[in-house]
């Protein structure tokens, strides 16, 4: 079946044992495009520098076999560790899977912000956070240009790109064609806002419009004080304002599914090819 939004799926959310038979999954259901995090798809990984040119062209022949392409190559590092050789590391590891992406097939590379401590801190909150961002980004943002490759920065609740104002900021300030953003109006949710929802969604669209590639397609419900993760249509978000963008906005934007796995996948489907008829 196929769908009349551009549909996708974060490839670890699909059971397979081989990279083939996920690839195979996903397009049985119809999906065009894959977010691929190598590390937690290839089990004979255990580094990104392990990739060689090779091994990603040995994908990237499997992803035309079956006419799927790679959205976002995920890179997701800590780009705001306090400790300057850390925050190298983490670099390098951007700046190799840059490097990988053309052998691939991808022309995006994407992550969020990181922590600058050891998980959440009000830390991330600070100027000096957002300047160590806007520093490490800045670097990255070269190497992508050197290799002809979009560097996508997604913003999340907890880190210190964690609003629409932050991450509008961000993308102004390193002022390049090369980073563009991936949005996923889930990361912006709060146990405070999220009765806010529609609008926030909303707001977001209108404003990173001339810079949102890749549209992270999520749900969530409250459990026990938090925020949870559940298949797309089964939570409380309001994915009216995705279809309408998408539709009427950006026709063929890449929306790819998270933390929906492929047991709920078909109902999620449904749900949003309902959506899509109601908007």
């Amino acid at each position: 079946m196929t769908y009349p939004l551009n549909l996708g799926i974060r490839l670890h959310d699909v059971e397979g044992k081989t990279f083939e038979e996920r690839i195979k999954k996903v397009a049985s259901f119809g999906l065009s495009h894959v977010q691929l995090a190598p590390l937690k798809v290839y089990d004979e990984l255990t580094k990104i520098q392990d990739v060689s040119q090779g091994f990603a062209m040995q994908s990237r022949q499997i992803l035309r076999k079956y006419n799927v392409d790679i959205c976002v190559l995920g890179s997701y590092i800590n780009l705001s560790h306090l400790d300057e050789n850390v925050r190298q590391d983490e670099l390098d590891k951007f700046y190799y899977s840059l490097k990988m992406a053309e052998s691939f097939g991808a022309g995006l590379v994407g992550t969020e912000t990181g922590s600058v401590g050891k998980g959440y801190t009000e830390d991330n909150f600070t100027e000096e956070a957002y300047q160590i961002v806007k520093e490490s980004v800045q670097k990255m943002v070269k190497i992508g240009e050197q290799f002809g490759k979009i560097v996508a920065i997604e913003a999340g609740v907890n880190h210190p790109i964690y609003t629409v104002d932050h991450l509008l900021r961000l993308v102004e300030d390193v002022n390049s064609e090369n980073i563009q953003v991936i949005l996923d109006p889930v990361n912006l949710m709060t146990l405070e806002n999220y009765h806010n929802q529609t609008e926030i969604t909303k707001d977001a669209f209108k404003r990173l419009d001339p810079y949102i590639q890749v549209i992270h397609l999520k749900d969530f419900d409250v459990q026990d004080g938090k925020l949870v993760p559940v298949a797309v249509g089964q939570g409380l978000m309001d994915h009216k304002p995705y279809i309408e963008y998408a539709k009427y906005h950006r026709p063929g934007v890449q929306i790819s599914f998270e933390d929906t796995k492929d047991k709920d996948l078909q109902k999620s489907l449904d749900y949003i090819a309902d959506l899509y008829e109601q908007v």
